[in-house]
């Protein structure tokens, strides 16, 4: 490479630069590659796993017209992106590419608003400005690893969620509630069962749809498709650029087979565009 540039009049130092850029270039289309697959298993998850029987209806309404669809995705840092290599790859961003190959005749926005380290009656108190001005037609609502690591007990958290739920449908919009992460900083605290149970329980009662983040990410481990290393940052808490990857393209997934109710099989995890 060097050689055929010099041969067309391009300094040392400029063909240097330029098989470097080469070089970089290829291993970040490696790295994003590497982002959306466990060898061969690309993220595969049961359907049972995904499968849910409540309804999305206002976006079902926008996507099957072909109508712009606005997502508002809430939460702490696995929203914001904590641990991932830059914004591009927070699960909201790469959701937003997801769900536009899965519905290409719809403009589609996601709203990244996570804050680092908050738990719901922060999130809630930011409901007015980042999630109603937004005027979005989904929320996904990530919530419960900090109340699981940041405190003892996490039975308030129920009546939190009923509430916040309640503001959510008062401004006429879908939830997707997404629960906490699997990971050894998570497991380690005696109060994450009770605050599965609280996410699920309060999905099923308010029927909302719940993305169940954490068996999705313990069924990586236990299927051998992905060891905690590979799907967990070095703080061991936050996901990275290949689990967040697999996420969003999940997320997407469930979204699809929502709208389209056909009975189709979930596709599993992001896949190869032709």
């Amino acid at each position: 490479m060097a050689r055929e540039a010099l041969a067309d009049g391009v300094s040392p130092r400029a063909a240097v630069f330029i098989a470097t850029a080469l070089i970089l270039s290829f291993f970040s289309l490696a790295g994003a590659a590497a982002a959306r697959d466990f060898g061969s298993g690309a993220c595969a998850t049961p359907d049972s796993l995904l499968a849910s029987d409540v309804a999305l209806p206002h976006v079902a309404a926008r996507l099957k017209a072909g109508q712009p669809l606005r997502i508002v995705a809430i939460g702490s840092s696995s929203t914001r992106g904590a641990g991932a290599s830059d914004a591009a790859h927070a699960y909201p961003a790469v959701l937003q590419d997801e769900l536009g190959h899965h519905f290409p005749a719809s403009a589609i926005e996601v709203f990244n608003k996570g804050v680092n380290g908050q738990r719901a009656p922060a999130m809630m108190a930011r409901f007015e400005h980042d999630v109603f001005a937004e005027k979005p037609d989904l929320v996904i609502w990530q919530v419960g690893t900090n109340s699981i690591i940041q405190s003892n007990g996490v039975d308030q958290n129920e009546s939190w969620l009923h509430d916040g739920i309640a503001r959510l449908r008062a401004v006429g919009v879908d939830i997707i509630l997404m629960n906490p992460q699997f990971a050894p900083k998570v497991t380690a605290d005696p109060d994450y069962p009770d605050m599965l149970s609280i996410i699920d329980r309060v999905s099923r009662s308010e029927r909302v749809m719940l993305f169940p983040r954490f068996a999705v990410m313990q069924h990586w481990i236990s299927s051998g498709q992905a060891r905690l290393e590979d799907i967990l940052s070095r703080d061991g808490l936050h996901m990275n650029d290949l689990s967040y990857g697999c996420l969003a393209g999940l997320v997407a997934d469930q979204i699809d087979l929502a709208v389209r109710g056909d009975g189709r099989q979930l596709i599993a995890g992001p896949q190869p565009r032709p």
